[in-house]
């Protein structure tokens, strides 16, 4: 019989002809019974008891402007719910399809599930692919209790579950979830994200691995589409050249463009540079970073580490010649400048100063504003000093005006030079061999006879003078000029006439290793030489195990 002659018999009031179930589901809105509109034969009517009605082809019933369609239906009137078995596809206006091989719907509710071996909704944003989809009509909620992979733009998202809110179009998924790009992939446990804005956001440790390096955190955002995150708690980005850690960070991937804060660390692997700060920011296109707040670095060179410490301090690479290599170039960092409290240690000279630059490119240090190094048993000090480097190794010093050296000899006295202009040259072993003064040139030396007895206290002034020293001992005095020289004997000399003026030994400000890593952040440089120390991360050591632990 066909069903379009029975159609009316189907609105029939059938809660008065049917049994009342024991447990009806609770209406959440309001009820309306499931339409059939559509099917080739209609099979199980009872006019006695009218519960159960099976349809059979080409079968079509809607609800609440909802359409569905399937080969066989079987509708249960007095539960309002509809069982559906092949080829089941579900329409909601012109945004939305679902497709299955089987459907269980309960119209109170509004809720359908739909099982098969492809379970497939479709919107305007986005692929789901799964086994299994509940589907609440009434809120827009889809969930998929079972594995299931998104396809949206050029990503295909899996989780094990996952919620999507079709209104909204905001997903949830949890577990092993996992964003497959052209140009990323990225990996954490649970995670929400809005197709609407591309954000990704995650509550769980999540790794994004991209062309030029990974980024891990354990919570945040990331912009599938522009590359941009924020990260919370301990983060890490580690690009090809260099890695950037944080407590907070920001990282902007299409633009290397970064910042982090909070006991933030900065690794230059091409140059086996390390720093530390209170925050750091990185702009790998113009090619800087600067770090800010209790900085504390490692350079590594040549075999001399140097620990520096400062309030800021600017790190600057080279320009790019080639832009077409991907490869990182050795010894990307052209200058390193320090500024506010700066403290240098070097295993051959140590030094204070209100500023410090670095060029790596000829291999210069200038210390500038109150600057004071030590060499051995030499205090150096002038307005502005410039150490020149040769194979990482001293080679000379310029000092600039108001130039006062002191050095301590074996017996504790002080010999003094000062003057004007002062170069400083060294031997091969960082010892020095020579230092000229030009320029109102003034010492006082003190005379030690061969078994070290004091002689007297050379007091000289001249245009400039030249000392030449063999192994660290004095071998010779050459003046120029108009000299004025005397010869105080021991039994004469006093405390006033034996030094300068202005004669300071800062020796209690002259800094160490042990000063510099007992700093605020010292115990976090520590940990990463450690943590990066003879591994692929660095091309060398920084420091020894031994003597970091």
């Amino acid at each position: 019989m066909n069903f379009r002659h029975f159609y009316i018999l189907l609105f029939l009031p059938f809660g008065l002809l049917a049994q009342k179930p024991l447990n009806p589901p609770a209406p959440t809105g309001p009820q309306s019974i499931v339409e059939i509109l559509n099917s080739d034969i209609q099979d199980g009517v009872n006019l006695k008891d009218m519960q159960n009605v099976t349809f059979r082809g080409n079968v079509i019933f809607r609800h609440q402007g909802v359409m569905m369609s399937t080969d066989l239906a079987i509708q249960n009137r007095t539960l309002n719910t509809v069982e559906a078995f092949g080829n089941i596809k579900i329409n909601q206006g012109d945004t939305l399809t679902i497709v299955g091989d089987t459907l269980f719907y309960e119209g109170n509710s509004r809720i359908a599930t739909i099982w098969g071996k492809s379970v497939i909704l479709r919107d305007k944003k986005v692929t789901l692919r799964t086994q299994k989809v509940i589907y609440n009509m009434a809120n827009g909620m889809a969930y998929y209790p079972v594995h299931g992979r998104i396809q949206q733009d050029s990503s295909t998202l899996t989780s094990n579950t996952g919620y999507y809110n079709t209104n909204t179009k905001y997903f949830n998924y949890i577990g092993d979830v996992e964003v497959l790009n052209p140009k990323f992939v990225l990996c954490t446990d649970t995670m929400d994200y809005d197709t609407h804005t591309k954000r990704a956001i995650f509550k769980a440790f999540t790794t994004i691995t991209g062309e030029t390096g990974v980024l891990t955190a354990e919570k945040g955002w990331y912009n599938i589409q522009t590359k941009e995150s924020y990260f919370n708690g301990r983060s890490q980005v580690e690009h090809e050249k260099y890695i950037l850690i944080g407590d907070t960070l920001q990282y902007d991937n299409a633009n290397d463009f970064g910042w982090a804060k909070g006991n933030a660390v900065f690794v230059s692997k091409t140059d086996s540079l390390i720093s530390v700060g209170d925050a750091m920011y990185r702009d790998g296109k113009a090619g800087w970073t600067r770090v800010i707040g209790s900085t504390i670095s490692q350079y590594y060179s040549g075999g001399k580490p140097s620990l520096l410490a400062s309030d800021s301090l600017r790190i600057i690479e080279k320009p790019k010649q080639d832009t077409t290599s991907k490869a990182p170039e050795k010894e990307d960092i052209q200058w390193i400048i320090a500024q506010g409290g700066v403290k240098l240690y070097r295993e051959d000279v140590q030094g204070i100063a209100d500023s410090l630059i670095y060029n790596a490119l000829d291999s210069t240090i200038g210390y500038y504003q109150d600057p004071v190094l030590w060499h051995k048993r030499n205090q150096i000090k002038a307005d502005s000093i410039e150490v020149f480097l040769k194979n990482q190794k001293l080679e000379r010093m310029e000092l600039i005006k108001n130039c006062f050296i002191i050095e301590q000899d074996t017996l504790l006295n002080f010999n003094q030079i000062k003057g004007r202009m002062m170069t400083a040259r060294f031997d091969d072993s960082s010892r020095i061999e020579q230092i000229h003064i030009s320029g109102n040139a003034e010492s006082k030396y003190f005379i030690l006879d061969d078994t070290q007895k004091i002689v007297g206290l050379d007091l000289t002034q001249c245009a400039s003078m030249k000392f030449i020293f063999l192994r660290d001992e004095l071998e010779d005095i050459h003046f120029y000029g108009d000299v004025d020289s005397r010869l105080v004997p021991p039994g004469e000399i006093t405390l006033t006439e034996s030094r300068f003026e202005d004669f300071k030994y800062r020796i209690e400000e002259k800094p160490s290793k042990e000063k510099i890593l007992s700093l605020k952040l010292g115990q976090l440089l520590q940990e990463q030489l450690l943590k990066y120390l003879r591994t692929e991360s660095l091309e060398d050591p920084v420091l020894t195990r031994a003597s970091v632990e």
